[in-house]
């Protein structure tokens, strides 16, 4: 093989790497829903993920376990306000997604049938002994949960 041919199969070989890697990801949409006292945010995974909950400077934020997740942020406004979040952004190196608020709320995470995380900002004070009020920053013991199918 002449070393032409071997220098242009270098960089095939790692485009067919990098798109196997990137088709196992699991790109996760994030539905979100407006309630009287609080407002939703849902996500469906495909199986079992584990995460951890907490407060940040700019709000909360919720870290996925998993390395080949991407949450689709795109029609995260199209049915809430901005009154108790005011933005959402996911940090794909990180793991998190960061819910921007400077509403008097708390955070209130539950693990629903289907593979599903309901996430929902409540307006309050949090209740004692609230599981999300630690800063997630940097990890607190005790934080991470398993999500059940």
């Amino acid at each position: 093989m002449t070393k032409a041919r071997q220098s242009g199969l270098l960089p095939a070989l790692l485009l067919i790497i990098a798109a196997s890697q990137s088709a196992n990801a699991e790109v996760v949409r994030v539905q979100t829903g407006e309630h009287a006292r609080f407002t939703r945010i849902a996500m469906v995974f495909e199986s079992p993920v584990q995460w951890r909950a907490g407060r940040l400077k700019t709000g909360f934020g919720i870290d996925f376990l998993r390395d080949t997740l991407t949450l689709d942020l795109t029609d995260a406004f199209r049915l809430i306000p901005r009154d108790r979040i005011a933005d959402l952004t996911w940090d794909a190196a990180a793991g998190r997604l960061v819910i921007d608020s400077t509403c008097a709320c708390y955070l209130n995470v539950m693990v629903l049938p289907g593979n599903t995380v309901a996430i929902d900002v409540v307006g309050g004070q949090a209740p004692e002994q609230s599981r999300f009020e630690q800063p997630l920053d940097p990890p607190t013991a005790g934080l991470v949960e398993m999500l059940q199918a």
